[in-house]
């Protein structure tokens, strides 16, 4: 993206952060359960990876690239591509997340035949719907991940007794990020779901994930 134009959306793109940091629903209000992908927060996204790349061209060069931790050397190895990657696993996690609620939320219904309870992973909505949410989510996410290693790297002097507070830091931050936010996001496009269901049906995305990528290894 040209920079002249990440300045120009730059304003936009931070009232919307601010606003979805401040309270997801709210935000995400005009695009809950409209089923059809907003060209809005795609350019929201395209305008977050461009502040991310400005971030990353603050980390370097790098103090803790010497660091022997596992999360450290595959940042180091995936480089400049990070917001990048980021966001691609967003993505792909969120149509596996869609995809498998819905077979699960199908099974229980005709397993068990009970009424839905609000603690069962419900999302009413649309495959577009998610990809609002993960839009949305990542178009900020990307940009704390980055922020966490460069916070890393300005404030953590690599050495052996630091050597469990790089990886808890860039590991820590996002994932708390997504913990929370994430699910949030896509309650606030999905009619009729609450965060419990959301962060119920994302947690299980996230074990499944887990599993599949131990089988694979």
């Amino acid at each position: 993206m040209d920079p002249k134009e990440i300045i120009k959306a730059l304003p936009s793109y931070l009232n919307f952060a601010i606003r979805l940091l401040r309270w997801p629903p709210d935000a995400l209000k005009p695009y809950r359960g409209t089923g059809k992908v907003a060209s809005v927060l795609v350019g929201s996204l395209l305008t977050g990876i461009g502040v991310s790349y400005v971030i990353v061209l603050a980390i370097g060069p790098a103090r803790i690239a010497d660091d022997p931790s596992w999360l450290v050397q595959r940042i180091k190895e995936i480089g400049n591509w990070l917001p990048v990657v980021a966001v691609v696993v967003v993505s792909i996690l969120t149509i596996i997340f869609h995809i498998l609620t819905g077979v699960l939320l199908w099974f229980q219904d005709v397993t068990q035949g009970r009424r839905p309870s609000e603690m069962d992973a419900h999302l009413g909505g649309k495959m577009e719907d998610s990809v609002n949410a993960a839009l949305a989510f990542a178009s900020v996410f990307s940009p704390v991940l980055c922020a966490a290693v460069l916070l890393v790297n300005l404030l953590v002097e690599p050495g052996p007794n630091q050597s469990w507070a790089i990886p808890a830091i860039i590991a820590g931050v996002p994932s708390l990020f997504a913990v929370v936010y994430f699910p949030w996001c896509l309650a606030g496009t999905h009619p009729d779901a609450t965060w419990i269901q959301a962060f119920a049906a994302w947690s299980m995305t996230l074990v499944f994930a887990y599993i599949l990528g131990a089988a694979v290894a």
